[in-house]
């Protein structure tokens, strides 16, 4: 996690901006949690794939720690916040199909919310699905994009979290201001500029974010 992320959080708080961070959990340690409660986060989204620690293994690689991803979570449990909203996020793969209900039931003890996810192009990077090939799709075309503003760990501005290897930078935050990021989103769809990562997106959450505008 970015040495600056609690400073960041508690800027966004001054101007009333919602923050929220997703992580695989393993780096969610107390310390950090304790940190960023009290920067103000206003939510934070884990990756929770199975409940079988050989399954999480084969799914994540050595990317990931079974036991410390639920030690962090239990310990968030304990200590979170009435206003902190937790979501465990699901992603129906070959692997762990039949595992969803088996994690609702563990977010529900926690008292976490959940989200399931199939399986998707990642806009084009997953090539075990193909590419979505849509000569009319655009930015404008997805609830995520317009709506919410996602930043690396070392600052980039990209246009959605699919966009692992940050290839399609709106900005950094390190030397653009917040009114520069959002004039570059909103140029980019009223020009309805084509990202590729758009054009080969098959995620059904930004259909997701786009009904569910409040």
């Amino acid at each position: 996690m970015n040495k600056n992320l609690s400073s960041y959080i508690k800027k966004l708080k001054e101007r009333d901006i919602s923050s929220c961070i997703i992580t695989n959990g393993v780096l969610l340690t107390p310390e950090k949690q304790k940190d960023l409660i009290e920067s103000g986060l206003d939510q934070i989204q884990i990756s929770y794939l199975t409940t079988n620690k050989n399954r999480y293994s084969e799914i994540v690689g050595n990317k990931g720690n079974f036991e410390t991803l639920n030690c962090n979570l239990q310990h968030l449990f304990e200590i979170r916040p009435s206003g902190l909203r937790v979501r465990l996020n699901f992603l129906d793969t070959d692997f762990n199909t039949r595992d969803f209900h088996k994690v609702k039931e563990i977010a529900d003890n926690w008292g976490f919310d959940t989200f399931y996810r199939r399986e998707h192009s990642r806009g084009g990077s997953n090539l075990k699905l193909g590419y979505y090939h849509d000569s009319f799709d655009s930015c404008l075309r997805c609830g995520t994009f317009p709506s919410v503003h996602f930043i690396t760990t070392d600052g980039n501005v990209v246009p959605c979290c699919n966009d692992t290897r940050a290839e399609n930078i709106l900005g950094n935050i390190t030397y653009f201001d917040y009114e520069s990021v959002v004039k570059n989103k909103l140029k980019v769809m009223l020009d309805k500029y084509e990202l590729n990562i758009c054009k080969n997106c098959t995620d059904d959450y930004r259909w997701y974010t786009l009904l569910k505008v409040k």
